[in-house]
């Protein structure tokens, strides 16, 4: 998905949208929205969110509500595909992966 993003949203270098100078994800926030959150309630549930940057929030969501609808199902199809795996127990691998991550990572900064 390439939406152009405006300066209050970011795309980490995981490929998730995360709220600028939050590790809160545009992912969850719409979430708990299509729960039946009110902006109120989302401020309660993220208070380290400003009222104004909710809004901006889902005024771009609204903006653009076909393509983020997309987004928060391709997100909510990967989180059950990881659920089905079952946890990772096996501290070797997991060490594999996120040393992977990390590289990957490092090699996208220096590219």
């Amino acid at each position: 998905m390439t939406l152009k993003l405006p300066d209050f949203l970011e795309r980490d270098e995981l490929g998730s949208i995360r709220l600028t100078g939050h590790r809160i994800t545009l992912y969850h926030l719409l979430w708990y929205y299509g729960e039946g959150y009110s902006p109120e309630a989302l401020h309660e549930q993220f208070p380290t969110i400003s009222m104004a940057a909710i809004h901006k929030t889902l005024g771009y969501y609204w903006e653009n509500k076909v393509e983020l609808d997309e987004y928060v199902k391709e997100k909510q199809e990967r989180i059950e595909e990881l659920r089905k795996r079952g946890p990772v127990t096996d501290t070797v691998k997991l060490r594999e992966r996120l040393l992977a991550q990390q590289a990957s990572a490092a090699s996208r900064q220096a590219g």
